[in-house]
């Protein structure tokens, strides 16, 4: 079987025995022939955690016809055992047209999938994509620039159960989430949770983002007011965001605490407005 590499392979075979040195030839390439490879395609679909691999392959090269379409994927490094994966044109599994000369797959990013996971991973990866014919495989190497690399809640710092005190006291509670984004903490923009009341089925603070800070409690929230507001933040820049809530008694003459289940939905956005995945936390009030 013919193979053509329409660039060099990035791995040759290197066998010591010895004093037995073996490496592979290097591999001709005619600049006239035109790669029946093209269009070569990769996203990671952070939001879903899946890898999309896409391909536009000639159905016929040197009348021959193709009978296979596949990739190894060696993830963000070539030092690693690459996974084999096949590609499809049947309308599944990524494919989206039947038969459009596109080849694709979409799977799982985790090691149910492959053993080249992507995590908080920036820079290159690195594929080669395959097409099998009769007598030759056509081998095109290529590698993709990770884009933006979404942020991530790592932990929430939250209550489960909020008692409200009695008569018309008022009591502080500070609530925290650990925020990851491996582009560096100077790219987050903004940190918040919404706040879903479900018995009553309303969003409160008119369904705006209720923000959290990691100014280490530095920076006065109501400037121009006589009592300064402070986010309950511990320490400055550690990734941690904070922000105090002030819970009422049911007798307190000018604010009011509602009681029952409520559902915050934490999120992070950084400069690029690319958000986090929402982690939620139920917590009721009582």
């Amino acid at each position: 079987v013919k193979e053509i590499k329409f660039q060099a392979m990035r791995l040759c075979l290197l066998l010591i025995l010895g004093f037995l040195f073996m490496a592979c030839p290097d591999v001709e390439e005619d600049p006239d022939i035109v790669s029946p490879v093209t269009n070569t395609q990769f996203s990671f679909l952070q939001d879903v955690n899946k890898l999309y691999f896409g391909a536009d392959v000639e159905s016929v090269y040197g009348d021959e016809q193709l009978s296979e379409v596949s990739i190894l994927w060696y993830g963000n490094t070539t030092q690693n055992i690459p996974n084999a994966l096949l590609l499809n044109d049947n309308g599944t599994n990524g494919d989206i047209i039947t038969n459009d000369g596109l080849y694709a797959v979409e799977i799982s990013n985790d090691t149910s999938s492959v053993s080249n996971t992507l995590d908080d991973d920036s820079g290159y990866v690195y594929i080669d994509f395959i097409a099998m014919y009769q007598n030759e495989t056509v081998i095109m190497p290529d590698s993709f620039r990770m884009g933006n690399i979404i942020p991530r809640i790592v932990s929430v710092f939250a209550p489960d159960t909020i008692v409200r005190p009695p008569g018309n006291g008022q009591d502080l509670h500070t609530i925290s989430v650990e925020v990851f984004d491996v582009d560096g903490l100077n790219t987050i923009q903004t940190v918040g949770f919404t706040s879903y009341h479900v018995e009553g089925d309303s969003m409160l603070a008119s369904g705006n983002l209720i923000e959290m800070y990691d100014d280490g409690s530095e920076v006065n929230l109501c400037p121009g007011f006589s009592q300064e507001c402070l986010s309950g933040d511990s320490l400055k820049n550690d990734d941690t965001f904070s922000i105090t809530i002030a819970i009422y008694g049911p007798d307190h003459s000018q604010q009011t605490t509602k009681t029952g289940t409520f559902q915050w939905d934490f999120i992070a956005i950084d400069q690029m407005l690319a958000k986090s995945n929402k982690v939620m936390h139920e917590v009721i009030v009582e």
